[in-house]
């Protein structure tokens, strides 16, 4: 129900079909204890109007995977809407790319890619990560509900041909300050983890 209805509100961006291919779709941080929504910034009515629910198992995910990996965020960090990928036979993301690049305005942290599809769904698509310019490459397919969470700034990463079939997935990142700290004029939504609360399962 979730993919049918965010496959509703996706739409393709031709100016960056040159290196990657998808259908996509933003998620804002949307809550209402009466029932009415609540939006981030500016941003327009959400399509699934309360998406708390959607938030919290991801933050959970994203401060398992800090801690893994360190522990590098603050106590009080923030995370970005939610952005959904669908990429159909023929889609990709071929381009080697890091999610942040090291400037006065950057602000993600952690990269989040929660995976929707189960293998068998889909040919191909395999997400492949790379640390550093010459790093070795891992391939992964994940199983559905599976979580991959990286460095936004020094993890290369790439979604290589869909054959056959759809390959969901839910993307977000983690912030140390909100993105409107650091750029100027019009910036992405960010929410406090802690605004959020956190739920255990994914």
């Amino acid at each position: 129900a979730l993919c049918e209805q965010l496959d509703r509100s996706a739409v393709r961006d031709p100016e960056i079909a040159g290196f990657k291919l998808a259908t996509t779709s933003v998620v804002h941080y949307s809550v209402s204890a009466d029932g009415a929504p609540s939006f981030a910034g500016d941003e327009p009515p959400d399509p699934l109007l309360d998406t708390g629910w959607l938030f919290r198992p991801l933050v959970a995910a994203l401060r398992r995977g800090d801690a893994a990996l360190g522990g590098a965020l603050p106590l009080r960090a923030f995370c970005t809407s939610v952005q959904y990928n669908r990429y159909d036979g023929g889609d990709h993301f071929e381009h080697f790319h890091v999610d942040e690049v090291e400037c006065e305005t950057a602000y993600k942290s952690l990269s989040l890619v929660l995976f929707l599809s189960r293998p068998d769904e889909y040919g191909g698509g395999e997400f492949e990560l790379r640390r550093g310019e010459g790093g070795q490459v891992t391939a992964l397919r994940p199983d559905a509900n599976s979580a991959a969470v990286f460095c936004a700034r020094e993890v290369f990463h790439r979604v290589r041909r869909v054959t056959r079939g759809a390959r969901r997935t839910l993307v977000l990142w983690a912030c140390a300050t909100r993105a409107s700290a650091v750029c100027d004029g019009p910036a992405e939504p960010c929410v406090a983890f802690g605004r959020i609360g956190a739920s255990p399962f994914l």
